[in-house]
């Protein structure tokens, strides 16, 4: 059996490097709008919703942590994590505004490690939003 191409986080990828197969691009594509990023946000990136129903990087610290004090309760910062599909745009630019993106929901095989994640996304965190994925029908691959 044939290994997959693996790639750099830097290289320059083709949509064949991340989505190896869909039933069908009407059936297993999506277009929608991505949120405002101060970040660019490479192809093949996991991706969540924020309640906006706009597309946000898995991971993405959507509030901060805050430090009890006085009167005030320590609560854990809120970060994306229920991913739903990957984006297969090219790579999404820096905007205050929102942009236009396509996306794979479901009916598709992707390769694992060739999906892009935040920096501060852990293996655990990535394991288990690739089990969220596949229960969504969107398979990755070794």
């Amino acid at each position: 059996m044939a290994k997959l191409k693996h790639y750099e986080a830097q290289a320059p990828r083709n949509l064949s490097d991340i989505l190896l197969f869909e039933i069908d691009p009407r059936y297993s594509r999506e277009h929608g709008e991505f949120a405002s990023t101060s970040e660019k946000v490479p192809m093949g990136a996991v991706l969540c919703r924020n309640d906006k129903g706009e597309y946000i990087p898995f991971g993405l610290e959507l509030s901060p942590a805050v430090e009890a004090a006085e009167g005030v309760e320590a609560k854990a910062a809120v970060t994306a994590d229920q991913p739903c599909a990957i984006l297969i745009s090219r790579e999404i630019e820096p905007s205050e505004e929102t942009q236009d993106c396509a996306v794979i929901r479901r009916g598709a095989c992707v390769s694992a490690a060739n999906l892009s994640w935040l920096p501060s996304v852990s293996d655990e965190q990535k394991k288990t939003a690739l089990d969220v994925l596949a229960s969504l029908g969107i398979v990755p691959k070794e």
